[in-house]
């Protein structure tokens, strides 16, 4: 991932590169593609735009647009736990999204703190659909993050649209702790945690944050509110949000908690940097918009 500069305008970009040698010998063509598909779907305020998708001879880009505040995973690491309207401001924006991406029936299937972007008004961008998926029918796929799986990825049940509202269940428990409810040094032993989903729920929460978390840390997912009757709108119903103006928040009139200090269009100091990973390590390049050697990204390239 590397933060660019379009000359002509001096607007600042990630530009997301995959070898295509990599791609093609780990057979994951498809799933870039799809990967694509679903961010041009994606067209909503509180998740990062797709601005545009490329090729050359050796690697496929993405052009996205930026979130410089850095992570939610590292708010929550200085942070937490966060005041209860805090992590409400944060998961309610989770809520929208997901009550969104249900609409076009895709599911996420990888949210966790690190794929949750602050902006520089303080609100929610959601990264990486690398696991996402137009679902149509229930889907057997292992996939997330361990402490965030949901019992019936665990079982091999097939799952839907229900994994990513009991995520949404794990990170309001991890906003208002810090840590995950089911987390242990044993991963199996987190996952038979998971399946009997026995919450300990600490004094601090109130009644409305724990009614939330217990009608979405529901084992059975037939019974899981966001895709009973009312979908969505059952969640969004909940006393935890009572008083919330929705559409404000949707166009980002309401007041952030934490408002990042971002000096520039290329300040990347509020992202942890790893040296070796290279993970959020942006090298500030300059990117030629009309480079003749950027191909549209699309099918063709697939294979060569």
């Amino acid at each position: 991932m590397r933060l660019v500069l379009h000359g002509p305008s001096a607007n600042s970009y990630a530009l997301k590169g995959m070898r295509k040698e990599q791609i093609i010998e780990m057979k994951q063509q498809q799933n870039i593609l799809n990967e694509k598909k679903i961010l041009v779907m994606m067209d909503h305020p509180f998740i990062l735009k797709m601005v545009a998708a490329y090729h050359d001879n050796a690697e496929v880009y993405m052009l996205l647009e930026l979130a410089l505040g850095g992570e939610l995973f590292s708010l929550l690491a200085k942070k937490a736990p966060l005041p209860d309207q805090e992590a409400m401001f944060y998961v309610s924006q989770v809520v929208a999204i997901f009550g969104f991406m249900q609409s076009q029936k895709v599911v996420y299937r990888d949210l966790k703190p690190e794929n949750l972007l602050i902006d520089s008004q303080g609100y929610i961008k959601m990264i990486d659909f690398g696991f996402a998926k137009v679902l149509h029918e229930k889907t057997w796929t292992l996939c997330g993050t361990p402490e965030y799986l949901a019992p019936e990825i665990i079982k091999n049940q097939g799952h839907s649209f229900e994994v990513d509202w009991w995520c949404c269940g794990i990170l309001s428990y991890e906003c208002l702790t810090g840590a995950t409810p089911f987390v242990c040094d044993d991963q199996m032993e987190s996952y038979r945690r998971i399946i009997k989903c026995q919450v300990k729920y600490p004094k601090s929460f109130t009644a409305a944050s724990r009614e939330f978390m217990d009608k979405l840390l529901t084992v059975d997912p037939t019974k899981r509110l966001g895709c009973l009757k009312n979908g969505p709108a059952d969640v969004k119903n909940l006393s935890w949000f009572k008083g919330l103006d929705w559409k404000k928040q949707e166009a980002k009139e309401l007041p952030a908690p934490h408002v990042p200090t971002i000096k520039s269009a290329t300040d990347d100091s509020n992202f942890d940097q790893f040296e070796d990973e290279g993970i959020l390590q942006y090298a500030k390049n300059d990117y030629k918009r009309d480079d003749p050697n950027f191909v549209e990204f699309s099918d063709v390239w697939v294979g060569k």
